[in-house]
This record gives C-alpha cells, sequence and structure tokens, in this order.
C-alpha cells in the first residue's frame, strides 16, 4: 500500500490539469496591474490600424472616389512596415518636457496618441470629395502616429515584466489588438450607417482617449542598462574622437545619432551576419505588403456588389475579426510552443478577382442569395482566425535593448 501510494504521489505531477484550468488561468492574469494596461495599450494600437485602411476605403468608395485611387492610398499602411527605421530614435531620443514628467517610454506613447486622436478627429470633419489630399495627409499622420506607438509599447512590455511574463503580456497586447479592430471595422461602419462618417470617425477619435489616459496611469519602467551598452559607448566616444576638429554642436549632433541609429544597426548585424540580417529586414519590410495593398480593397468590393455597410458590418468584419481574436485567447496557453503564426482558409482577393466582371451590376446578378452572404462570412472568418504564439522561447530570441518596432 506504500508502495502504492507512493507510486500515485510521484504520478500526480504529471496528471495534466482539467481543460478549464488554462482559460481559469488566463483569466487570472488580467489581475495583474500590468498585463491589464497591456490589454487597453494593445487596443490603442489597433484602433488606427483600420481606420487608415478599410473602413476609410469603405467611406471613400461610398462617396464615389475611383478605386485605382482608394489602391494608391493604401501605400499609407507602408509606413507600419519601414517603422524598424525610426525606432532607434524612439529608443534614444527623449522629448522636451514629455520626458521629465512622464519618462523615455510613456512620452512617445503620449505623443503618437495624440497624434493618431488628432489626425482622427480632422479626418472626420474633412470630406474626402475636393479635399482627398488632405484626408490622405490626415490618414498618413494617423498611420505614423501609430507606429510609433507600437514602437514605444513594445520597448515598455519588454522593460516592464520580466521574462517568464511576457507570454501573458503578449497575448493581452493581442486580444486588446482584435478588439480595437472590432471596434474600428465593424463598430464604426455600423455608426456610419445610422450617423454619417462624420459621428463615426468622431467616436473613434474619442476613443483613442483610452490609450491617453492609460498612458497616465501606467509608471514608466525603471532604465536598464544593457550588455552591449559599453561597447556603443566605446564606438561613440571612437567617433568623438576622430571628430575632434567639428564644431562642437556638430560633434554633439553626429554622436546622438550615431548612439541613436547607427550602433543599434551594427550590433544587429554583429549579431545575426549580414546575410541573415539583410533577409531578416526584407521579410519584415515585405511579408505584409499583401494585406495593406489587397485587404484594403475588400470594403469597395463589397460596396460595388450590392451590399450595405451594416452587412459589411455584421459578417465580413464581425465574424471575421472577433474570430481572429481568439488567437490571442489562446496564446496563453501556446507559450511551450515554438513560435508560429496560423492562417488558413480561403483568400477574399480571389473571390475579388473571379468577380471582376460583376462589379457595377445589380445584386441579383452578383451576390443576392444569403448563401452569398453566407460565404463572406465563411470567407472573412478563415481569413481572420490568427494565432500569434509568443512564449518564453520567442522572448529569450529579443536581444537586450532591441526594439526594432516590427510587428
Amino acid at each position: 500500500m506504500t508502495g502504492t501510494s507512493e507510486g500515485a504521489s510521484q504520478a500526480a505531477p504529471g496528471v495534466r490539469k482539467p481543460w478549464w484550468r488554462g482559460w481559469a488561468d488566463a483569466v487570472l492574469a488580467y489581475r495583474n496591474p500590468q498585463v491589464a494596461a497591456m490589454l487597453f495599450l494593445g487596443f490603442s494600437a489597433g484602433l488606427p490600424f483600420m481606420l487608415v485602411f478599410s473602413t476609410l476605403s469603405a467611406w471613400l468608395r461610398e462617396v464615389g472616389i475611383e478605386r485605382a485611387t482608394i489602391g494608391m492610398l493604401s501605400w499609407v499602411g507602408i509606413i507600419y512596415t519601414v517603422k524598424f527605421f525610426w525606432a532607434p530614435v524612439v529608443d534614444k531620443l527623449r522629448l522636451p518636457v514629455l520626458h521629465r514628467l512622464l519618462g523615455r517610454r510613456r512620452s512617445w506613447m503620449l505623443l503618437g496618441q495624440v497624434g493618431i486622436a488628432i489626425g482622427l478627429l480632422n479626418m472626420a470633419h474633412m470630406s474626402p470629395v475636393g479635399n482627398l489630399a488632405v484626408v490622405a495627409s490626415l490618414a498618413l499622420l494617423v498611420a505614423f502616429s501609430s507606429a510609433t506607438q507600437d514602437i514605444a509599447v513594445d520597448a515598455w512590455r519588454i522593460e516592464s515584466a520580466p521574462t517568464e511574463m511576457q507570454g501573458v503580456m503578449a497575448a493581452a497586447y493581442q486580444l486588446g489588438y482584435r478588439i480595437a479592430m472590432m471596434v474600428a471595422s465593424a463598430g464604426a461602419l455600423w455608426i456610419a450607417a445610422d450617423h454619417g462618417w462624420v459621428v463615426s470617425y468622431t467616436s473613434m477619435a474619442a476613443c483613442a482617449c483610452i490609450g491617453i489616459v492609460t498612458t497616465l496611469v501606467i509608471r514608466e519602467p525603471a532604465a536598464r542598462v544593457i550588455k552591449h551598452t559599453l561597447a556603443q559607448e566605446a564606438r561613440v566616444s571612437d567617433w568623438l574622437e576622430r571628430k575632434a576638429h567639428w564644431p562642437e554642436s556638430m560633434r554633439n549632433l553626429g554622436a546622438w545619432f550615431v548612439g541613436a541609429v547607427v550602433n543599434p544597426f551594427i550590433d544587429f548585424f554583429t549579431r545575426y551576419g549580414v546575410k541573415l540580417a539583410v533577409l531578416m529586414l526584407a521579410f519584415i519590410g515585405s511579408y505584409r505588403l499583401a494585406d495593406f495593398t489587397m485587404g484594403v480593397m475588400s470594403n469597395p468590393f463589397y460596396l460595388d456588389v450590392g451590399f450595405t455597410l451594416k452587412e459589411i458590418a455584421a459578417v465580413a468584419k464581425g465574424f471575421g475579426i472577433s474570430d481572429g481574436g481568439q488567437g490571442g485567447k489562446a496564446q496563453h496557453h501556446l507559450e511551450g510552443f515554438p513560435d508560429a503564426q496560423i492562417r488558413g482558409g480561403p483568400d477574399i482577393g480571389a473571390a475579388q478577382a473571379e468577380d471582376e466582371g460583376h462589379v457595377g451590376r445589380p445584386r441579383a446578378d452578383a451576390l443576392d442569395s444569403d448563401k452569398s452572404l453566407f460565404h463572406l462570412g465563411v470567407g472573412e472568418v478563415f481569413q481572420g482566425v490568427q494565432v500569434e504564439a509568443s512564449g518564453e522561447d520567442r522572448i529569450r530570441q529579443i536581444p537586450d535593448g532591441c526594439h526594432l518596432g516590427a510587428r
């Protein structure tokens, strides 16, 4: 009996937990103030993304802007892809006044969030008809501010929590991000259908205040000295010695540029080698170009074949993005698995290509039946299902102090 009880007690640690315990642990993780803050920061990061892409394209198409022009405006999204170019500046530059009041990370977050709110509010009161260049400029401001906020939020996440919490922090970020995408797409389209685009974008500008309040409430993480700091400082000192004949103001500016921009890239290429580093940067800069250029045309296509804003909001945006948000919830259970991004399902772009000749026909000739509406929803569900696993294995691969800002 003793041997049996000892064997049972030894086997107990290997017994799998009930399925509901994992979900309960995931929910209880939000009792941590940092994880809860990450949820709201994820919402702030995801809100502007759809408002300068698919939601904006629906607005432009509804007021009669040509599809070719809408497609050209989608290149605003390139800002999100190339944000690693100015990420070192965000990492090093101290903003006047704001740095003293909020610290390095929160000051940049607040600057980006204020830029988002200002851009969205001005877009709300600017008709695209006759003012398309101004609307495009405001969309560029929103995208640039949003990308800058992403850089600062990533840095805050890495510095504010230990390594073992990074998986939960990333999951909270993704959940907030997906909720914001639903609000900025389905919510904005539904409001526009009932009250117009001015009220819709004004409401979204008000939602941007969630990120501002969160930034003002959270704590600035303690500054950390990374292990490569000494080598970087030596590189800056060497540069100053070689430029001793320059005016002091030029030397100081050059030293800052070397420390903020040159050093991170040298460190990146040193860690991974030239070939792998170039390949990684090329992948970071191009892997989402298809989403930015093709995905923005889905809403104009739906409108052209006869769907209403409410139908698009309820089916295409509601189902697709809400199911995509399940990836953020499941991420807590995937922390032990290798990095993975699972995407599946039919590409809605194929349907666009096949139905190219139907654009502009009456709804009875194109997508008339409830079955077509069902197929639209199914396509968006599969397109939206996305699992981004950010476990401890991934976090350990992040170089200390290296915040390239790539999503």
